[in-house]
């Protein structure tokens, strides 16, 4: 009787640790997710319909412009370049903290680079060349401590570029 109620209780543990996995690994996707997705709702325009397919029909790392790593299935890498897309930078780019890459060329996109892409330490090429952004380059890009490869011309952007931007061999 003694050893079946021990059974029972590691079988118990057991359950719940593998319930708690299970939610927060869920969590991490739907982080991902919910960015995506917030990145969509600022884009008024997608005349190619890149973003079409970027809802619950598939699982997000096959929407178009998306790349995960093979093992976490987080968001890697965002390419959207040249879809001829009209909108804003969503500020939950940043949340998006697996993120390597961003290349979001030749689009229509316009607003303020969002200051939430300094939160992306992992950031290596950050390209958002030809678009139509406005005011000053975040500051803060120097959370991006992997950032190599810079390109934000032309845009209509103003202000002062970050020290930090300056002193860097991008």
């Amino acid at each position: 009787m003694c050893s079946s109620f021990f059974l029972k209780a590691v079988m118990l543990n057991l359950a719940i640790l593998i319930q708690m996995n299970a939610v927060v690994s869920g969590l991490n996707l739907s982080t991902d997710q919910i960015a995506l997705l917030q990145i969509k709702s600022r884009i008024t325009d997608d005349p190619c319909g890149v973003l079409r397919s970027w809802n619950n029909s598939l699982p997000f790392c096959m929407w178009p412009g998306v790349t995960c790593g093979r093992r976490h299935q987080r968001v890697t890498s965002l390419n959207l370049t040249d879809k001829g897309l009209v909108g804003s930078l969503s500020p939950f780019l940043g949340n998006l903290s697996f993120l390597r890459y961003i290349i979001l060329n030749d689009n229509q996109l316009h607003g303020s680079i969002p200051p939430e892409i300094g939160r992306l330490s992992r950031l290596e090429i950050l390209s958002l060349r030809n678009n139509f952004f406005t005011g000053e380059i975040p500051a803060n890009l120097s959370g991006c401590s992997k950032l190599r490869f810079l390109h934000l011309s032309p845009n209509r952007l103003s202000g002062r570029i970050p020290n930090i931007l300056v002193l860097c061999r991008l």
